[in-house]
């Protein structure tokens, strides 16, 4: 009896493990990575066409010809090929003498500030 116990035992501690598996989602196409891009663009005000897509790593990096927000140039999206996250975004720069950074009285005017709540304002 104890031999019987004793080789149960050690048939369920010798290594007998279990694993979860998931299925592992479809790499992100470069169709769908263009279609994010598009989304991602057009809800932050970017008028967007595409210029090309490529890969690198576990990257999709979609290129956009861009216009928005005073700014016109390559706007830059990198999509996570095997978790479809958007990982990166690199927008146009502004041109030279564009408006510049936000005063405190603007941010406060435009009621994207209330007066004395400047912690998110640069320098604090």
């Amino acid at each position: 009896m104890r031999l019987l116990r004793f080789s149960l035992l050690a048939a369920l501690l010798s290594g007998c493990v279990v694993r979860e598996t998931r299925p592992v989602s479809p790499p992100l196409s470069d169709a769908e990575a263009v279609q994010r891009g598009e989304t991602w663009c057009s809800s932050h005000g970017w008028g967007c066409r595409p210029r090309r897509v490529g890969r690198h790593a576990d990257v999709v990096e979609v290129v956009f010809d861009a216009r928005g927000h005073g700014a016109e140039g390559p706007l830059r999206l990198e999509f996570g090929s095997w978790d479809h996250r958007l990982v990166r975004v690199e927008v146009p720069a502004m041109p030279s003498g564009g408006p510049g950074p936000a005063d405190e009285r603007e941010l406060v005017g435009a009621g994207h500030l209330s007066k004395g709540d400047f912690s998110g304002a640069p320098g604090s």
